[in-house]
């Protein structure tokens, strides 16, 4: 079984000029802990909780204030090098990449980068095990 085949294919994104001030409130009223940066279909970055609260954390370090760093494009502070995977690579083989990289969840890709989907480790962990534990 290949990723396309559980894939999540609606993916709250933000583009690469959205205020990091909105990226904050998608995470508090969602529940997620990040989303894809895009420039219009192409996948371009990634921003997380991890970044923002980074960037707050040095507010007093470059004189920012918080207001400030709020008002900034997302794109001064995603992470540009994001680990993705094409639709067709196997279920284990993108929860291995996950594992070894810390990340809960991968981006997926087509040839061009346009991102098409997303997979967790949620996805994967109920695929593999949905035949083995009887539902409650």
């Amino acid at each position: 079984m290949t990723v396309k085949d559980i894939m999540q294919t609606s993916v709250l994104r933000v583009s690469q000029d959205t205020p990091i001030k909105e990226v904050a409130r998608i995470i508090f009223s969602t529940g997620i802990s990040g989303a894809p940066v895009t420039n219009g279909k192409k996948l371009v970055g990634i921003i997380t909780e991890e970044d923002i609260l980074s960037k707050v954390s040095s507010t007093n370090k470059n004189g920012d204030t918080l207001d400030e760093i709020l008002e900034q494009p997302v794109n001064k502070i995603m992470n540009k090098k994001v680990v993705t995977v094409p639709q067709n690579t196997n279920l284990l083989e993108a929860e291995k990449i996950m594992l070894e990289n810390n990340f809960s969840r991968l981006p997926v890709v087509d040839e061009n980068e346009n991102l098409i989907g997303i997979v967790s480790q949620g996805d994967i962990f109920r695929q593999v095990l949905k035949d083995k534990i009887p539902q409650m």
